[in-house]
């Protein structure tokens, strides 16, 4: 009986291991890289031109996308929201817009509202990431770059590191080709730049957005718990192997979409801070400070 026991809470244990690794690892990892480089972004920006300009150049752009996306995924699982500020800006502070919204209790019957808090707080994420993949697909010929994404997201299951490193610096090279397919001389790539940076500047959820995340990703995870624990309980009484890559593979085609639109925010991002730095190093050449 122990044994069983055992044996069952490995086999549980092992599935959602894999679920949580192939099927949310990649949009997991892009979504904190993302987070930290829009603050190193932030940052080399401030340096360059002053916080109050990065406010009033960038997130004027940026700042209503990220709160229209938290305000929107409220609606949509029905959370109850007080306020909304899409963009008034406090220098003090920090704080450039809000949403405010009730937190639903913890309990049984507001599990999906819960699960909606934790997409709210991720929401701009998504909101951001198809601003910007959605600028780019009509400034540039969208074939390549699906499949491009689409092929790093495959080659992430299964693949080694080196592969991945080099099939994500492939996709960077065909987002970029992207951008610039009608030539630098054309003011398309140079107005998506600027629309790319005020978005990327301003993509990540905050800390005070992650926070209020974590109770439904915790309400998610026991519930993909459960969901597993009884499919591997019928599989046990059915006697059937537990197809374990399989299972692991069905969340990853839910969350591929969206892990490929967050790479291609990543590799855009990247971009945009290599053009910052670079131009912070022209200007501080130009004017006589050392790098």
């Amino acid at each position: 009986m122990l044994q069983s026991l055992a044996n069952f809470v490995s086999d549980l244990f092992a599935v959602l291991g894999r679920q949580l690794v192939i099927g949310l690892g990649l949009p997991v990892l892009a979504g904190v890289t993302l987070f930290f480089l829009q603050r190193y972004l932030q940052q080399t920006l401030a340096r360059l031109v002053g916080w109050k300009a990065v406010v009033y150049y960038t997130g004027w752009i940026g700042t209503p996308i990220h709160e229209a996306s938290h305000y929107l995924m409220g609606k949509l699982f029905f959370i109850k929201i007080d306020e909304v500020k899409f963009f008034e800006p406090d220098l003090e502070s920090g704080v450039l817009g809000y949403v405010r919204y009730r937190v639903p209790k913890f309990e049984f019957r507001n599990t999906i509202k819960l699960i909606g808090t934790c997409l709210m707080g991720l929401a701009p994420l998504l909101g951001g990431g198809l601003v910007l993949t959605g600028g780019l697909l009509l400034i540039s010929p969208h074939e390549p770059l699906l499949k491009e994404a689409n092929h790093f997201a495959h080659l992430t299951m299964g693949s080694g590191p080196g592969d991945i490193v080099f099939g994500f610096l492939g996709l960077i090279q065909t987002v970029w080709q992207a951008i610039f397919h009608h030539g630098w001389l054309d003011p398309r790539p140079w107005l998506y730049i600027y629309l790319a940076l005020g978005v990327g500047a301003h993509l990540a959820p905050s800390k005070k957005d992650l926070e209020g995340a974590w109770p439904g990703a915790l309400v998610f995870l026991a519930l993909l718990m459960a969901f597993d624990a009884v499919g591997l309980l019928v599989a046990h009484l059915a006697k059937v192997a537990v197809p374990v890559n399989e299972v692991a593979q069905a969340l990853n085609r839910v969350t591929g979409p969206l892990a490929a639109l967050l790479v291609l925010a990543l590799a855009i991002n990247l971009g945009n801070l290599v053009i910052v730095n670079v131009f912070a190093r022209l200007v501080r050449r130009f004017r006589g400070e050392k790098a």
